[in-house]
């Protein structure tokens, strides 16, 4: 049942990071300026090493950890764009906080895109130094790719609008339909080709974001927000059916996520506090800027579930697999 159900799962993913690339535009990150940078850096980079450490030491395999270390990184802007908006605040701390959320969503899709294939090629690698060496190679190409498809979408998609922007009756509807076409091609073509399902839609709406105006950026926004709630309602509805919660009785594996939540705001905050502190920024931003970006969300959920179902995990499960000698219903039930 749920498998017939993960076209919407890949739909959601799709639309996800389709949003957090058309909110990379180049000609506003020039605007942020070094400390936002630095700032930003450091909340990504800091609960990355400090959940692999934990888990690390903890017991956890290590390409376990490398995984939901590259999920810590990732934070829900939502919870803080609602208090921002609720309160009508403004000025240079809050400046700082969007700034940084405007960079951390892109980041942490990469961070997590080549942390993942890194622990996919250790586990899968047999321990030479050239099938390491090889895995690596095949996982960056296929990033490459992904990126270079996503691009290749995005210029047919600026090309075709010359085209359809004729002042016609009806060229919106045949803008939107292309747009909405172009962004099924993205999933369509990253399932087929074995594609990141996260780095083809979130190149193609960054290069569709910087080759429009602020106003077509407005109606691209509002196109995405008219369908995307029920499609997020199906979304966390699945996700919520994918989880195990027979783990949950195990003490190993609520440990792992007691680690997991502490170093991961630990990290956030010291990493931030740190950097603020060396920058001598003003004491509300040492003190408070860390506390902005606790929340994980759709996109935390989004990377588990696309790393779960990408073609490279389905190859290294049959290749472990194919290891063990069937000779007992124990040793398959390891797969």
């Amino acid at each position: 049942m749920l498998h017939a159900l993960e076209g919407f799962t890949q739909v959601a993913l799709a639309v996800i990071a389709f949003n957090i690339g058309s909110q990379l535009v180049f000609s506003r990150l020039k605007e942020i300026g070094r400390s936002i940078v630095l700032l930003a850096t450091a909340q990504l980079l800091a609960p990355f090493f400090v959940v692999l450490a934990a888990e690390s030491v903890m017991g956890l395999a290590f390409p376990t950890a490398l995984v939901l270390a590259a999920v810590a990184p990732a934070t829900a802007p939502t919870t803080t764009y609602s208090v921002i908006r609720r309160l009508n605040a403004s000025g240079p701390f809050v400046d700082r906080v969007l700034g940084v959320l405007a960079l951390n969503d892109a980041a942490a899709v990469l961070i997590f895109s080549v942390a993942s294939a890194a622990a996919l090629t250790l586990v899968s690698a047999d321990g030479s130094a050239a099938t390491l060496t090889s895995a690596l190679v095949t996982a960056t190409t296929n990033e490459l790719v992904s990126v270079v498809t996503g691009l290749a979408l995005g210029v047919a998609y600026l090309g075709g609008r010359k085209l359809i922007e004729d002042g016609t009756p009806g060229w919106q509807a045949r803008l939107t339909a292309m747009l909405l076409g172009l962004l099924v091609a993205s999933i369509g073509s990253a399932v087929a080709l074995g594609l990141s399902h996260l780095l083809v839609p979130l190149s193609l709406g960054a290069v569709i974001a910087n080759g429009i105006d602020d106003a077509e950026r407005g109606f691209l926004h509002e196109l995405i927000r008219s369908f995307e709630e029920p499609l997020f309602i199906v979304f966390f509805v699945l996700a919520g059916a994918h989880l195990p919660l027979s783990a949950a009785a195990h003490a190993a594996i609520l440990a792992a996520t007691a680690v997991y939540l502490a170093g991961r705001f630990g990290g956030k905050y010291a990493g931030i506090f740190a950097t603020a502190t060396t920058l001598k920024l003003d004491q509300p931003t040492r003190r408070y800027l860390g506390l902005c970006f606790p929340s994980q969300g759709a996109l935390a959920m989004g990377l588990v579930l696309a790393f779960r179902s990408s073609p490279a995990v389905s190859a290294c499960h049959r290749q472990r697999c194919s290891r063990l000698k069937p000779r007992s219903r124990s040793s398959w039930s390891r797969c």
